[in-house]
């Protein structure tokens, strides 16, 4: 897929004299990832930037490029991973759009509108579906193009906090109050849970240091919707996770009679953690309850403060999340999603997303 898109005619090019678009052979990498860490201010290290866009499973990234003409010096960047989605049990093309770069003595300069036209001539744009995780810049880069009917969100964000005394005393409480105050809420938030969760000797909670294809039927069975998602096959959950070069997670495994009903994700970031994935059967409430009651207490044995979790409105362990004490928070996590022979993708409502479907670094 990656020669045919590489390939394919244009319908344009670029109507700016001053630069040259066209699309990235594997070559020109190096040169992505250098101009990529000049214009963040940041090293991400070539390990990382190897595993984003070589070794996905999914395939080698699709990269739009804009060269200087009077310098031949790359100035400008927008690259898109491919990306599982499906609509139902139909797997259909996507992509996850990111790192988006352009030199500061040109930003502000109409090259990024200049990389859409182009990027948007190509064959196959008009039937992929493109997934996004904007922020308050890119959002507003999307409204000045007149896209901003694209962006969903801001999506449900909630977390459990995992040790109040901890997280009082990181808000400079004293220590005596701290102790007092959290050890209380410890307790109460302890006794809702043991309310909820009855111990189920039938489901037992591994960890999992590789999926295997038999976690692909689990996947398709516990998370597909008649509407859009993106099916993580095994192939991908390792790579996204246990290949992954810099950051920290541990998977979990929920087995009854030695048969995989569930796994769950989550990743650890200082004194945070975040639940990735969480794959588990509604008719099968104790594996589901077993499965988060296992993902909370690793992530406080792991002396995380608290352990979030985000989602669209309509995930169907919402209601569980917050029996077992999810508090709502204000959330900044948007999404936009782009087909243009697909305009429903634009709606909220159609879509399943979890925050393993949106992180891509």
């Amino acid at each position: 897929m990656f020669e045919e898109w590489l390939n394919a005619p244009l319908g344009r090019t670029s109507r700016d004299p001053r630069f040259e678009i066209r699309r990235a052979a594997p070559d020109d990498f190096e040169q992505i990832f250098d101009l990529v860490d000049t214009v963040f201010g940041f090293r991400r290290g070539r390990a990382a930037y190897e595993w984003l866009y070589r070794a996905n499973p999914n395939g080698v990234a699709h990269c739009w490029l804009a060269f200087e003409r009077s310098s031949g010096e790359l100035v400008a960047s927008q690259c898109r991973f491919p990306w599982p989605i499906a609509h139902g049990s139909e797997r259909i093309e996507g992509e996850f759009a990111g790192d988006f770069a352009t030199l500061p003595r040109l930003q502000r300069q109409g090259i990024y509108q200049t990389c859409v036209e182009v990027r948007d001539s190509h064959p196959a744009q008009d039937r992929i579906v493109v997934l996004g995780a904007p922020n308050a810049k890119s959002r507003g880069a999307l409204k000045k193009i007149g896209r901003q009917h694209i962006i969903l969100g801001p999506f449900p964000f909630a977390r459990v906090a995992l040790d109040y005394t901890k997280i009082l005393r990181s808000r400079s409480w004293p220590q005596g109050a701290a102790a007092i105050v959290g050890g209380a809420a410890n307790s109460a938030l302890g006794l809702r849970q043991r309310r909820y969760w009855a111990t189920s000797g039938e489901v037992r909670i591994e960890e999992l240091r590789h999926f295997d294809s038999g976690f692909d039927a689990v996947t398709n069975h516990c998370m597909s919707t008649p509407d859009y998602w993106c099916p993580h096959d095994a192939d991908f959950l390792n790579w996204r996770y246990h290949q992954h070069p810099a950051n920290s997670y541990v998977a979990l495994v929920a087995l009854v009679d030695d048969e995989v009903r569930g796994y769950s994700v989550v990743r650890f970031e200082d004194d945070r953690a975040t639940l990735m994935e969480f794959a588990a059967s509604e008719a099968q409430p104790a594996v589901a309850g077993e499965l988060l009651r296992a993902s909370i207490d690793l992530a406080r044995e792991a002396a995380c403060l608290t352990l979030a979790f985000c989602a669209t409105s309509g995930w169907r362990f919402w209601s569980l999340f917050r029996s077992v004490g999810f508090a709502s928070r204000k959330s900044v996590t948007y999404i936009s999603a782009l087909c243009p022979e697909r305009p429903e993708v634009w709606q909220e409502e159609k879509w399943q997303l979890l925050p393993g479907d949106k992180d891509v670094g």
